[in-house]
């Protein structure tokens, strides 16, 4: 009779196990229906081309959207997008923000669509991509990082590790284990950090998101200043060296060319990165509180923000190339 439970019990513990494990199994690997959700972006500098001359990745939402990386598509003149069943289809660039990265289209097909997360991540979450037609299951490493060779975004990255990324990747989705998109690829390692593929969180993007998936441009906040980095040498570093206040700036008669800016709102700047950064995560508050050394002198200065009015027009040339479009 004793062993007779023993052995009722353990197949209890393999049941409970098995129900517990299967609904991760099966968000690890989405059906043929959620996959449809991934497609590839074809970018054509040229209405009249037949070979795109930028290629990405992207996936579709509600309303006919579609979220890709802008540098995928900003110099197009004509967008398509590929499914897997190699039909192309034509879509509009209907909002972008240059300072995030993320670009979203439309497109007169229905797609299967997938929802949004703005999760944070944790260090050694599992997590899938989706991108090129292809689905890795890849591990979270480091968490708010700069990605040195990438200059598309002010964002700070989540770095995953495994990814085999290249060349048609970025905008590629990234998934969490409830089949939820928490963030989109923009970029990879190079040399021996060619595992490692970068990505743009949505937790920090989602004001951003939100406004382009309405059709609106996000307005970014500006101090009115050009800055320079320190090098770790100088006595002043951490820091950045304001070298040109703007006329039109909020601060003309607060800051001074000069003046080396050590924190704002209590967060240490490292480097102008920083800056545009902190400025970015409290564009909501018009007033910012900077820790401002000038002529050896420590002062706390509450500094003015403006809001940037963006145009239609597509910005110059600014991307390292080692982000993911050819």
């Amino acid at each position: 009779m004793l062993s007779r439970s023993k052995s009722l019990y353990s197949r209890l513990i393999i049941l409970s196990i098995i129900v517990i494990f299967i609904p991760i199994l099966r968000s690890c690997n989405p059906k043929d229906s959620e996959k449809n959700s991934f497609l590839l972006v074809e970018a054509f500098t040229n209405y009249n081309d037949t070979v795109p001359t930028y290629t990405g990745s992207g996936f579709a939402l509600e309303n006919n959207a579609i979220i890709t990386a802008y540098h995928v598509v900003r110099y197009s003149q004509r967008i398509v997008v590929v499914d897997r069943n190699n039909n192309r289809h034509n879509t509009t660039l209907v909002a972008y923000d240059e300072r995030t990265d993320i670009a979203v289209l439309n497109c007169s097909t229905k797609f299967p669509t997938v929802e949004l997360s703005y999760d944070s991540y944790s260090a050694g979450q599992p997590v899938q991509i989706a991108h090129k037609g292809i689905h890795e299951n890849v591990r979270v490493g480091q968490i708010d990082v700069w990605d040195i060779n990438y200059g598309n975004s002010i964002l700070k990255l989540v770095q995953l590790e495994g990814a085999n990324v290249d060349i048609g990747s970025s905008g590629g989705a990234v998934l969490d284990m409830n089949g939820l998109v928490k963030g989109m690829i923009v970029s990879k390692g190079m040399g021996n950090d060619s595992k490692r593929a970068y990505i743009v969180p949505f937790y920090t993007a989602k004001k951003v998101i939100n406004q382009l998936l309405r059709g609106e441009i996000y307005h970014h906040s500006f101090l009115g200043i050009d800055v320079q980095d320190l090098h770790p040498s100088e006595y002043e570093y951490p820091g950045v060296r304001i070298t040109n206040i703007n006329n039109t700036s909020p601060n003309y008669h607060i800051l001074e060319k000069g003046d080396i800016i050590q924190s704002i709102n209590y967060d240490k700047i490292l480097g102008k990165k920083d800056l545009s950064y902190y400025v970015f995560l409290n564009d909501k508050n018009r007033v910012q509180s900077l820790r401002v050394l000038r002529e050896g002198v420590l002062l706390n200065v509450l500094a003015k923000t403006h809001h940037h009015r963006a145009d239609n027009k597509l910005p110059p040339c600014s991307y390292n190339l080692v982000s993911l479009a050819p």
